[in-house]
């Protein structure tokens, strides 16, 4: 592959110059050469840059190669000077070596060239090396200096906004930098606070806020541990420039992870507006400041958490109520009296200061040397911790926990004793009733009909109450050892999926369920049992639940009765010509058969939902007494109820009915609903309203007339009959014949 080689020609004569490109030519690169003849041409050509090696003659019109020499020498650049010239004698060319070109060639010999300018080259590329090695040996020595006066600047204990500021200040001024940024990692980890900073406009520090993404050069620092170098902004493709960067016109930076013990704290980062490049001995060195600066914030925080400890500590010996805390020599009398023990054992610090500790035990105690006891164990173990009787001021005793720690030196040698008590009177009593409301849930749980259980999420039984047995046919310690098993293994396959998500959803979401199954008990029998579960919570670093399980088989039974007596219910309602209705109590919904429809000619939305369907179409002259009659039914306690009265047609014709229901009560006597038929009578009473009149004619007639039905029963009894009979029409009405007008009934 060709090697590129941009080469500036100084040359006045241009075959010559032709002559020298040909040459380079022949060789492996891919060449670009620029001529130029004068001194200001050179100069111009220069300030461009990006020389591979300059060739040029040694005595030009005006300008010579010496004169091009020392401007190169000047500059700085280091680029390789090769004379190529046919004028140049000797101690012309010594001249030019000791004024620092790297060889000459004659035009006479071109062949020379290419080998010359290789050994130019590689002579350069060895001396720039060479600089950049001792440039980064000094900055390194250097850096290692600054490291170590940092470290003995940071670790002083200074506050902390200064010492971060001050860690900007010195970054920046160490790698050269315009500006250093200190981010703190905010809580949530979604933003850093620009925290502390160095050559920022004013107000960015303490104030901006940057986003802690992957995108971003914080972020991605932060999360992956490691620095990160941008050499520039305008070629990197992975990440971008925050906000603030491009606002202060940065092209380049390094940032490195500012690591705490179990946390980070944020990022480290110094950045500049000129092109440069970062080095991996920069990236150490940032690093190195990053960790010494990592330990002096430890430090500055844990001094500031001692110090905040110390004070909380002090204000709450001081002043908590709710411990007597106090400190005793080694002979056991009070050095320290806190407003706890005040408040606590009745006693003023001046009372007790000097005292022995035994002056708050009983005095059984103190006669059994309990306090002697007390304080020996605590010098052996170290702390002691007992529950016991304690004595207040006035005689009074209330049951204390009381913790005994034994004080030592440096030395090991004893120095007192601290002890903190607490009262646990309440405690105790709650501990009492507690344990009698869980004897009291114990037997209440094994005395209902139902099984309380409490499983976790893995189907293990933790609880369950004695009656599970009569449940699922078998004993509280079988369902507790094979747990699900048991459970959803004897679930109906129907029931199952419906069973499972619900328990999933459960201990996923927290839902509570209530579910019905049907479950294979130990004898094989099936049973329909209602599993609700009704709370879940954390106990012992897990997540359970508590529910009940009852047996519904007998309400399913009743339930599929219920179902075959409405079916029947319907059918007879549809197969009969009369209007069946239902009034249900609780509802307040009244429903109507179709017949109902036909036999009115009302359409369906042209009903009511409740009773008034029925009490708005009774006639207004009937209206209240059937109302009356009916709710006296069912208020009394009567089954049966019957009336005749008038129903408004959808015509406006009235219908004579004959109504009568069947009141259904509960266990305890409450009507819950009635059920009741409809005839239409109108026939009827037009029947014997004829009747009567025809009646009215037959009463007119001197003769007996006599009608029966055909069961021998008197249905008519003209005036004739009485004056002839003698018995009123009232009197027989109903009556057989056989018992009113004969005798001898053997024929009949």
């Amino acid at each position: 592959m060709a090697v590129p080689l941009r080469v500036l020609m100084v040359e006045a004569d241009d075959s010559h110059a032709a002559a020298v490109r040909a040459e380079l030519e022949r060789g492996d690169y891919a060449l670009t050469t620029e001529q130029v003849r004068t001194e200001a041409e050179f100069q111009a050509a220069l300030q461009q840059g990006g020389w591979a090696v300059i060739l040029s003659e040694f005595a030009l019109p005006g300008f010579s190669g010496m004169d091009a020499l020392a401007l190169v020498h000047q500059g700085g650049s280091g680029t390789p000077f090769i004379f190529v010239s046919s004028q140049m004698d000797e101690d012309a060319a010594v001249s030019a070596l000791r004024g620092g070109a790297a060889d000459y060639v004659r035009k006479a010999n071109l062949v020379r060239l290419r080998p010359t300018l290789e050994r130019a080259l590689r002579e350069a590329d060895e001396k720039r090396a060479q600089e950049r090695l001792r440039q980064e040996t000094a900055a390194r020595a250097r850096q290692q200096a600054e490291l170590a006066e940092f470290g003995q600047w940071a670790l002083t204990g200074r506050e902390l906004d200064a010492l971060l500021a001050g860690t900007a200040e010195r970054t920046a001024e160490a790698l050269g930098v315009e500006f250093c940024e200190v981010l703190e990692l905010t809580p949530g980890n979604e933003a850093f606070l620009l925290r502390a900073g160095f050559g920022w406009q004013a107000g960015c520090v303490g104030n901006i806020r940057l986003a802690a993404t992957e995108e971003s050069q914080a972020g991605a620092t932060w999360r992956a541990g490691v620095p990160v170098i941008v050499d520039g902004w305008a070629a990197e493709t992975r990440l971008q420039p925050s906000a603030l960067l491009r606002e202060h016109n940065v092209v380049c930076g390094l940032a490195v992870p500012v690591k705490l013990r179990g946390r980070v704290f944020g990022v480290l980062g110094a950045h500049s507006a000129r092109a440069r490049e970062f080095s991996s001995a920069d990236a150490h060195f940032l690093q190195a400041i990053a960790n010494v600066l990592a330990t002096a914030i430890e430090r500055r925080l844990a001094e500031d958490a001692l110090r905040e400890s110390d004070e909380r500590f002090r204000l709450l010996v001081e002043e908590v109520k709710g411990y007597a805390i106090i400190t005793l020599d080694p002979e056991a009398c009070v050095q320290t009296w806190n407003h706890g023990a005040e408040h606590l054992f009745g006693h003023p610090a001046a009372e007790m200061v000097g005292q022995h500790v035994a002056r708050l035990y009983p005095p059984g105690d103190v006669e059994l040397g309990k306090p002697e006891l007390d304080l020996r164990l605590a010098e052996e173990m170290g702390q002691f911790e007992d529950e016991d009787w304690r004595m207040q001021k006035g005689g009074t005793q209330f049951w204390a926990n009381v913790v005994i720690t034994a004080l030592r030196r440096a030395d090991g040698r004893l120095r007192g004793y601290g002890v903190v008590t607490r009262d646990m009177t309440e405690r105790r009593q709650a501990t009492e009733a507690l344990r009698l409301n869980e004897e009291k849930f114990r037997s209440l749980v094994h005395h209902i009909p139902d099984a309380v259980w409490t499983v976790n999420a893995a189907g293990e039984v933790l609880f369950i109450s004695g009656n599970a047995e009569r449940i699922y046919g078998f004993s509280a310690d079988e369902l507790k050892a094979q747990g699900a098993e048991l459970g959803m293994g004897r679930v109906h396959p129907e029931d199952a999926p419906r069973l499972r998500a619900a328990w999933q959803a459960l201990f996923g979401r927290q839902q509570r369920f209530e579910v019905e199954c049907r479950y294979e008990r130990k004898d094989g029998r099936q049973a329909w049992l209602l599993l609700r579960a009704s709370a879940i919570y954390e106990k012992d670093g897990q997540l359970v639940a508590d529910g009940i399980t009852s047996d519904i088989t007998e309400r399913k039974r009743a339930e599929d009765a219920l179902r075959e007596s409405e079916a029947r219910f319907q059918v007879v309602s549809q197969a009969t010509n009369d209007v069946v209705w239902d009034w249900n109590f609780a509802t307040g919904r009244l429903w109507w058969s179709p017949s109902f429809l036909a036999q009115f000619g009302y359409a369906a939305d042209e009903l009511e939902p409740g009773i008034e369907s029925w009490t708005t179409r009774l006639h207004p002259a009937e209206r209240e007494r059937v109302e009356r009659g009916i709710h006296a039914a069912i208020e009394h306690g009567d089954q049966l109820w019957a009336d005749e009265y008038r129903f408004r047609r959808k015509d406006g014709a009235y219908a004579y009915l004959y109504d009568r229901g069947f009141v259904i009560r509960d266990a305890a006597g409450r009507p819950v609903r009635m059920i009741g038929a409809m005839q239409d009578i109108t026939g009827r009473r037009r029947a014997e309203e004829q009747i009567r009149s025809q009646a009215r004619l037959l009463d007119l007639a001197g003769d007996a007339i006599v009608v029966r039905s055909l069961n021998h029963e008197i249905i008519y009894w003209n005036r004739g009959a009485e004056r002839m009979y003698g018995w009123t029409a009232d009197e027989v009405r109903g009556r057989r014949v056989t018992e009113v007008l004969f005798r001898d009934t053997k024929p009949f």
